[in-house]
């Protein structure tokens, strides 16, 4: 009799413990704040502690001067941080339970120490990094934790690799949700649900854990009728419609046996009756609780949502529970205006709400979710298609071993991670991929997803034509096509894709928001609206599967863009709503009524403010009327230009001699010959300054974010540019001169700077001929045919003043002609391999060129 008291009161104490120690603190949690990890963990397990570290942590960007940080937070800088912090555990918890540590977003890689001690090394930002503490590192009372982390990204070596313009912002820190969570001596580590359809067949992986079973977790009872280092447990299922709380079917127990510090893995089939499938229009969720006893005690218990449905495609169509589907989707970058990337339960869930408004039915992604996004999605009804961030890679990094290495390791993290949720219908592997070059990645990459999931795999392309190996949908990418070249790619893959999906991941383009002119104003709102009618009626022709609107909501990110200088440099433009969430522009009207069938809202017409600069016109007259005053008033400046352009050896040996050349007229020309070219180059920048493939260049080009904000901003605005470029190319002239100055200390003639000065800048003379040219120039690059012309000659005049200075030099210098050139060609080599290893080390300019090139002329 007194055997029996003692094992109820032990029982009673423990459940008690579990009672006091759990449930109390997370009731107080969940009233502060809307944490989606305390609401995951709550809805996964009642039967474990939490010690919510969302909180005030310790901050330092240099180990040395710390300061206060409320986490999640997202830091904007990139660089290194350090965060710690201090919590407490009580005899119960320390006793009890073995703590996990889980944090669902630390961006990109850490090193994290429990009181000073290694515990692991995390890479990975948007995956979860969730280990175990072993028991000696934890004590009763105070413990900290602390970070070492850095958000600094690589041009190779890391994934995703240093980001463009069009990439998202790169937070640094602690950006979701962070917790230590306490575990049973005996516990459910995952639970996996396979297959389910119409017929309700599906089979639970359940993987068990153990710890000490000696742990004072245990009631004695328990402890004392075990076998030593094992212990019978039983393991059953019970299977929930929604948050019904009569089962709609309950498995036979699975028995079998643990041993300490051991895990198993069990296999359960069940068959649920007359199922209810998950769809858009009726997300139906299945609850599976798993729970282990033991000697008629409850010691875990494990909750999973999942739902029932089938995603094909049936030739060019989808198919979603044995019905076409049509993908009427939305880009979705997390990115709020006030929380960054470190978004809260509610935002998320607004964003949720309006998107479901629109009337969309699939969202895309860069990156791994946030599960609470994921959860969300599930419980509203929205396809995802979830990605790794891999975005813009080119080739030979792509098919690098240790890129592959990277990607493996994110694939795998994210599918396991989010594998129950039924929302996922199919997996990303790259975004804007050579698939043409990068065949071995997704090929790599492809066989590695089939062996975690049966779920299809998806890339997006730019290349039409290539054919896709490896993975089973290519998308196509059009963002910021013109109409008309957006239906003929569109034909074009159709008639080399006849029996695939023809989806289109991304179409859209930047806007700026307060630009209202009408649509014959390409950077209006109106014109974004009347862009997307385009590109959904084109879909619509060529009969394609569905595509993605690029965005939900403006975005920001690390590298200024020049499309959006004249706004906020940082942030694109490209949203149905604004950054802030505040505003729903006509895009958002016009999307929903593509999308839901209504009448599309009036886009008024407008017009093209935009003009050809004027200035162009009027400083090259300035320097066509220099040019004829100088004629006019000087006898010695015609015979000059005239012996200079027909006669260039006896001008050069002229100077050799030391004829005097009046400095005034010398400079004036250089002056001409810098602006004409500063004029020519505006020109162009001016006319393409809304072009990705300039932006991408100058990103690769100029790597630096200041002084390509500074080059935007002059891109902009033509008077300014005209005359800093200018001063730049009558620089350059100058210290051209200097450099050769600099080997004339190597001859035996006698040469002043005058003598190279004067060669340098009368060599610029074939640069008049372009005057008339830059005058027009911004209208003639509109006609394509010229566009070649016009480039044409404008490198052989370039090539036409090199040859000049050369030859200038070999006769002032009084050597052959073919020693200046080797020496000429010898130097600018050993310049250019110096800035081509610098830049391609850094920033990977070669891949990333030859990528450029690629998309432009495949």
């Amino acid at each position: 009799m007194l055997a029996l008291i003692h094992r109820f009161t032990c029982a009673f104490l423990f459940i008690a413990s579990c009672i006091l120690i759990h449930i109390l603190p997370l009731r107080g949690i969940a009233a502060q704040s809307s944490n989606g990890l305390i609401r995951q963990i709550e809805a996964v397990s009642p039967t474990r502690a939490l010690i919510d570290l969302d909180d005030q942590w310790e901050y330092s960007n240099d180990d040395s001067e710390w300061s206060f940080l409320s986490i999640p937070c997202s830091l904007e800088n990139q660089g290194k941080f350090y965060l710690r912090k201090k919590f407490s555990l009580s005899q119960q918890q320390s006793s009890n339970f073995s703590w996990e540590f889980i944090g669902l977003g630390i961006n990109y890689q850490c090193d994290i120490y429990v009181n000073d001690q290694f515990l692991t090394h995390h890479v990975g930002g948007y995956t979860t990094c969730e280990f175990l503490i072993p028991e000696y590192m934890l004590h009763q009372g105070e413990n900290s934790i602390r970070l070492n982390g850095s958000n600094e990204l690589s041009a190779h070596e890391t994934l995703p690799i240093i980001p463009d313009p069009y990439a998202p912002r790169n937070y640094g820190g602690i950006y979701r949700d962070i917790a230590l969570v306490g575990l049973p001596p005996l516990w459910i580590n995952d639970v996996t649900v396979q297959g389910g359809t119409v017929s309700g067949n599906i089979s639970l992986r359940v993987s068990l854990n153990a710890g000490k079973l000696t742990h004072s977790g245990l009631p004695d009872s328990v402890i004392h009728s075990s076998s030593g280092s094992q212990l019978a447990i039983s393991v059953r299922t019970d299977i929930y419609e929604n948050n019904n709380t009569q089962p709609v079917v309950s498995t036979p127990e699975y028995q079998a046996t643990m041993e300490e510090s051991r895990s198993l893995q069990i296999n359960i089939s069940s068959i649920i009756p007359s199922p209810k499938l998950w769809s858009p229009a009726s997300p139906t969720l299945y609850k599976a609780r798993c729970t282990i006893w033991t000697k008629g005690t409850l010691i875990d218990e494990y909750n999973i949502h999942f739902g029932l449905r089938t995603f094909t495609n049936n030739g060019d169509i989808f198919s979603l529970n044995d019905l076409p589907f049509e993908i009427k989707g939305i880009v979705y970058e997390d990115d709020i205006q006030k929380e960054k990337n470190a978004i809260r339960y509610s935002s998320y869930e607004q964003d949720v709400q309006l998107i479901k408004t629109l009337g969309a039915n699939a969202i895309r992604l860069d990156h791994p979710a946030d599960p609470t996004l994921l959860t969300l999605c599930d419980e509203y009804g929205l396809l995802v298609f979830e990605q790794i961030s891999v975005r813009d890679v080119p080739a030979t990094i792509l098919q690098s071993p240790n890129f592959i290495s990277l990607a493996k390791n994110s694939l795998q993290q994210m599918i396991t991670r989010d594998f129950n949720h039924p929302s996922i219908v199919a997996w990303g592997v790259a975004s804007f991929a050579d698939v043409a070059r990068g065949s071995l990645y997704f090929e790599q990459l492809g066989t590695f997803s089939r062996t975690l999931d049966n779920r299809p795999t998806y890339c997006s392309i730019w290349d039409y034509a290539a054919t896709c190996k490896g993975v089973n949908f290519c998308f196509v990418d059009e963002f910021g096509q013109e109409t008309s070249e957006f239906q003929m790619q569109l034909h074009n893959w159709k008639l080399h894709n006849p029996t695939t999906p023809l989806v289109v991941s991304t179409y859209g383009k930047s806007i700026k928001p307060d630009d209202h002119n009408g649509y014959n104003d390409p950077l209006s709102v109106e014109s974004q609206s009347k862009y997307i009618v385009a590109c959904y009626n084109a879909m619509q022709k060529e009969h394609a599967a569905g595509g993605f609107i690029m965005s939900f909501t403006d975005w920001s990110s690390n590298r200024p863009s020049i499309v959006s200088i004249e706004t906020n440099p940082y942030m694109h433009y490209t949203g149905l709503i604004s950054y802030g969430r505040d505003e729903r522009r006509l895009t958002f009207d016009v999307a929903k009524a593509l999308f839901t069938g209504d009448k599309i809202p009036m886009i008024i017409v407008g017009e093209d403010t935009e003009s050809a600069p004027v200035i162009y016109i009027i400083i090259g007259l300035i320097f066509l009327l220099m040019l004829v005053y100088l004629a006019n008033n000087s006898r010695r400046f015609r015979e000059n230009f005239s012996r200079a352009i027909f006669r260039p050896f006896n001008f050069y040996a002229d100077i050799r001699d030391q004829r005097i050349l009046s400095t005034m007229q010398t400079t004036i020309l250089g002056v001409i010959t810098a602006g004409t070219y500063a004029i020519f180059l505006s020109s162009i920048f001016f006319y393409i300054r809304t072009n990705w493939f300039f932006d991408h260049i100058l990103n690769i080009l100029i790597p630096w974010n200041g002084l390509k904000y500074e080059t935007a901003q002059l891109i902009w605005h033509p008077i300014e540019c005209v005359a800093i470029f200018s001063l730049i190319f009558f620089t350059l002239q100058i210290i051209i001169s200097g450099i050769i100055r600099f080997w004339a200390i190597f001859v035996r003639s006698r040469i002043f700077f005058s003598d190279v000065y004067s060669i340098v800048l009368w060599a610029g003379l074939p640069s008049m001929i372009l005057i008339p040219l830059c005058m027009i120039l911004y209208r003639v690059i509109m006609i394509p045919q010229y566009v070649f012309i016009t480039s044409l000659l404008s490198v052989f005049t370039v090539f036409w003043i090199l040859f000049r200075v050369l030859r200038g030099t070999a006769v002032v210098f009084d050597v052959p002609f073919r020693n200046v050139l080797a020496t000429a060609i010898g130097i600018l080599a050993v310049v250019s391999a110096a800035i081509v290893y610098y830049y391609d080390t850094n920033y990977a300019a070669i891949p990333e060129l030859t990528m450029i090139y690629r998309q432009l002329f495949t």
